[in-house]
C-alpha cells in the first residue's frame, strides 16, 4: 500500500528538475496557470492551502531564475475519489476532505495542471506528470482535465488516457498501471 510521503515526492520530482512552490512563488505559479492554461484557475490562496495540506503539491521549473514551467498534482481520499466520479469535486478550490494528507493512502491521482512557457518547461512539466503517474503511484487510477484542445490530445497520447465513462464532461482517465502488469505477468 502507498502512503503518501511528500518529502520522496519532493526528491523524485528534483530528480527532473521540478522543486515544490514556495508560499511566495505560488503568485508566479498562478500567473503561469492562468497564462497558458487559461479559464478559471485555483487562486493563489488556494494554491497555497492545498500546498499547505499535502506538503507537496505544486511544482515549479526554472529556467534561468524564471518560473517557465508548472506541475500540479492532488493525491485524492477515497471521499475525493467519489466526488470525482459523481461530479461533485471542485477542481479549481478543493475541499480539504478530498485531498490526502502525509502518511495517508490515496486512494487517485489527479492532475491538477500542467503548463510551460517554453518547450523545455513543457517538456518537464509532462515528464512529472508521467513519473508521477508511472513510478510514484502507478497503483492509482489516474484522473485530470484537458482544458485546452491540445491538452486533451497531450492526455489522449502521452499520458494515455481516455474520456472518463460516466457523464463526467471534461474528465479523463486511465487505470492503474500496477493492475496492467500484474496482469500481463
Amino acid at each position: 500500500m502507498y502512503l503518501f510521503d511528500p518529502v520522496l515526492s519532493v526528491r523524485q520530482f528534483s530528480s527532473i528538475g521540478l522543486e515544490a512552490a514556495t508560499r511566495d512563488e505560488m503568485v508566479a505559479a498562478h500567473s503561469l496557470a492562468q497564462d497558458m492554461i487559461g479559464g478559471e484557475t485555483a487562486s493563489v490562496e488556494t494554491l497555497r492551502r492545498v500546498q499547505a495540506h499535502m506538503g507537496a503539491a505544486v511544482f515549479i521549473h526554472r529556467e534561468r531564475g524564471e518560473i517557465t514551467g508548472l506541475l500540479a498534482w492532488l493525491l485524492l481520499t477515497p471521499r475525493g475519489l467519489r466526488a470525482l466520479i459523481t461530479g461533485r469535486f471542485n477542481g479549481v478550490d478543493p475541499s480539504p476532505a478530498h485531498l490526502c494528507r502525509p502518511g495517508e493512502a490515496p486512494a487517485a491521482l489527479y492532475g491538477w495542471g500542467y503548463a510551460g512557457r517554453t518547450r523545455r518547461a513543457s517538456a518537464v512539466a509532462i515528464k512529472g506528470a508521467l513519473l508521477a503517474r508511472r513510478e510514484i503511484c502507478p497503483q492509482l487510477p489516474f484522473f485530470t482535465r484537458g482544458a485546452t484542445p491540445d491538452g486533451a490530445r497531450l492526455l489522449a497520447g502521452r499520458l494515455e488516457c481516455q474520456p472518463f465513462p460516466v457523464d463526467t464532461p471534461g474528465l479523463f482517465w486511465a487505470p492503474p498501471l500496477a493492475a496492467q502488469i500484474e496482469e500481463a505477468a
